[in-house]
């Protein structure tokens, strides 16, 4: 582990070396995305992106970067086309990065680090998912696909035509089946003991299944898909539709996990099915050489349904199967403007509006189909990740039955960048947001970029937002406000003729978490790259720290410190009833990857493979002490101790194409392959006010093979 003195040390030269202004960004392209075996944009994110890893949630999947998690995925921005994707409630985020298939994207652009001029929210960084289009991919194309150990199959075409007059379209379907594995082992852990679902070893030696407990499996209904039609008018009218419905059957905390099965017979465990369907309309036109316009709107509706994972009754009129059950239906409207004052001054600004109405869920009445739980409160957890909040007319942490309610939002943000001398670059923006039923939000930030030549740059950046209640939003009622300050730090350089280039990167994150303490995270992000003729090597390694916590005023305990990366163990710790080490994010994680094409008589055959590694997870270096000092039961401990919990692994990913162009492609891979350990993919819940030492669960994640065909016309 290293230590804090070490880490402020890096921290501290990297702050004086130099400093960024486009922040740490990465960009998956269309070539990488056809080379690598992920089933999802985690996927992607976890192998491309520096320290970024994915957990399970009660909801579904979430993601953590730079040790920034939350069970909602509230604290990251998701945009489709420069559309926020968020349903201001859980489950919207989520949606486009679980959903399987990934023909429809041209690129995945993922900043990590907070993005306060565009969307203040976004503590733990971005992800834009930009779709092709018919310009990016004219004619047509179908596929077919099947991925073993979670026996799923897909399906999916797409077409784009040029000049139609002054139009072109493009359209894009898939349907994906995954019955889910029902061999995979799941480890959990409950007040009466700790082990493996379905073995003799479980909790309390009673942990037993006559039936398999699927993990990863469709939700029921009617399986995921996607669709897509976008058309282009003079280069200047972007008209989009846009359909998606995903949803998993994942692990739930301890007890859910505990009461997947129950008398020797098994329930499936939680579910949450989320579909969207979106009609937006976007318009930019450059006015002069200096001054161009823009505008969106459209129309957004969200249908969430999750269901409890002890289900006593499969009975889906009956709202006491779900935790909840609603729809959420946005219009909104958005206007932009970028001014070039002279050539070495830019200004942009914008303001937008939105109107969410949270109503029963689709084809569903008020009796039926509205339950809002604690999984609702758009934006209360904006900028600082707060727990989920409270709107007017719920009482905190209870659930709502009733006829639903209205929220509006309204934004503004202005940037202005200019060159101040050969070479130095200076940014300055904010955005103010205010939600009616929630809070305000202003976020402020400033960047800086100086060019030593013309490969190398030094870069850094600070941002901050400061959250405040409005006065519909009052907790035992006070109105409360947070705030949330980010540091980073760069260099970034090439070697053109060598085919190198690097980039190393400081980073450092104050966050003030509403009714539960501050927080101070800090890590050190190395990426390389190297490229030569048709072979390209990567690599990128990550460490995180938390460098210090302190509870609110009040506060005895708190299960927010996750990982409680390098927290004092020793006599002198002042905090001994806080951290939740089974939130399991790793602090050190190195990817490696490599693609290359070989020319063959006939054809083409590409080759991709890549190595995830992590590993320093608290419970490693400490013996899971933490878990110890919040955990009900010291038996669970010692039976997760046994069972080999956070302990470090490695996995190898593969895909193998031939190409005959310009018809066919067919392609074989092979994901999750365990090289150390045992694929664990642990559970992240974090109980805000209160930890869950004994709450460790885990799916081993099977390794996968699978084959894709691709015809194209």
């Amino acid at each position: 582990m290293v230590q804090c003195a070490t880490m402020r040390a890096l921290l501290l030269l990297l702050l004086l070396v130099g400093a960024p202004a486009r922040g740490a960004t990465t960009v998956i392209d269309r070539a990488r995305l056809d080379a690598t075996p992920a089933r999802t944009v985690l996927d992607l994110i976890e192998l491309y992106v520096p320290g970024a890893t994915w957990l399970h949630t009660p909801g579904g999947a979430t993601l953590a970067v730079r040790g920034v998690v939350d069970d909602r995925m509230v604290l990251y921005a998701v945009r489709v086309d420069g559309r926020r994707v968020e349903s201001g409630a859980w489950g919207g985020d989520q949606l486009e990065l679980m959903a399987w298939r990934l023909e429809d994207l041209e690129r995945v652009v993922v900043r990590r680090g907070p993005d306060a001029v565009t969307a203040g929210d976004a503590v733990g960084g971005t992800i834009d998912l930009y779709t092709r289009d018919a310009a990016t991919a004219p004619g047509g194309a179908a596929g077919l696909t099947y991925t073993s150990a979670y026996d799923a199959a897909g399906a999916w075409a797409r077409y784009g035509a040029r000049d139609l007059g002054p139009v072109d379209v493009f359209g894009f379907a898939a349907v994906q089946v995954t019955p889910g594995d029902d061999a995979a082992r799941i480890y959990t852990t409950h007040a009466e003991g700790g082990g493996y679902v379905g073995d003799d070893l479980g909790p309390a030696g009673r942990f037993r299944s006559n039936t398999p407990t699927r993990t990863f499996a469709d939700a029921d209904g009617p399986p995921p898909m996607k669709g897509q039609l976008t058309v282009a008018v003079l280069d200047d009218l972007i008209l989009r539709l846009r359909y998606v419905r995903a949803g998993r059957a994942t692990l739930a905390p301890g007890d859910g996990a505990f009461r997947a099965v129950v008398d020797g017979l098994a329930i499936t465990l939680p579910e949450t099915r989320t579909q969207q369907a979106a009609a937006t309309a976007a318009w930019h036109r450059a006015l002069t050489d200096r001054l161009t316009l823009g505008a969106e709107g459209g129309y957004v509706t969200t249908d969430v349904r999750q269901r409890a994972p002890d289900l006593r009754t499969r009975d889906l009129d009956d709202l006491t199967a779900f935790d909840a059950r609603f729809a959420a239906h946005r219009l909104y409207a958005r206007a932009e403007a970028t001014w070039r004052v002279r050539r070495a001054v830019r200004v942009e600004g914008g303001a937008g509006y939105e109107r969410t109405v949270f109503t029963s869920a689709w084809g569903r009445s008020a009796e039926d189909g509205l339950r809002l739980g604690p999984v609702v409160g758009p934006a209360t957890s904006e900028a600082v990740g707060t727990r989920p909040g409270q709107v007017s007319g719920t009482t905190p942490g209870g659930l709502r039955v009733g006829t639903g309610f209205v929220e509006h939002a309204v934004d503004a943000h202005l940037r202005a960048a200019a060159t101040l001398a050969a070479g130095l670059g200076l940014g300055l923006g904010g955005q103010v947001r205010r939600r009616s039923n929630t809070a305000w939000l202003f976020t402020p930030g400033a960047d800086l970029r100086y060019a030593l030549t013309a490969d190398h740059a030094l870069e850094a950046r600070y941002h901050e937002a400061l959250r405040a209640d409005t006065a519909e939003r009052r907790l035992d009622g006070v109105r409360r406000s947070a705030r949330a300050r980010a540091v980073e730090a760069a260099y970034a350089g090439a070697a053109p003729s060598w085919g190198l280039e690097g980039r190393l990167t400081g980073w450092l994150t104050d966050r003030e978490i509403l009714q539960v303490g501050d927080q101070r995270l800090a890590g050190v992000e190395v990426e390389a790259a190297w490229r030569r003729g048709p072979l390209r090597v990567g690599a990128s390694h990550a460490l995180v720290a938390q460098i210090d916590f302190a509870l609110a005023e009040g506060r005895t305990r708190s299960g927010v410190s996750y990982a409680d990366y390098a927290f004092p163990l020793d006599d002198d710790a002042t905090l001994t009833a806080t951290g939740d080490a089974p939130n399991n994010v790793p602090d050190q994680t190195t990817r490696l990857w490599a693609d290359a094409q070989l020319g063959l008589p006939v054809g083409t055959l590409s080759l991709h493979v890549d190595v995830r590694a992590e590993w320093g997870r608290q419970g490693a270096f400490d013996g899971l002490t933490t878990v110890r000092r919040t955990a009900r039961a010291l038996a669970t401990v010692e039976a997760a101790r046994d069972a080999g919990a956070h302990l470090s692994q490695a996995r190898l990913g593969a895909r193998a194409a031939w190409t005959l162009d310009p018809w066919l492609t067919v392609a074989v891979r092979a994901a999750d392959v365990p090289l150390l350990g045992d694929n664990a993919r642990y559970l992240y819940d974090p109980g805000h006010t209160q930890p869950w030492g004994d709450g460790l669960a885990w799916v081993e994640e099977p390794a996968t093979f699978g084959a894709d065909l691709t015809v194209r016309f």
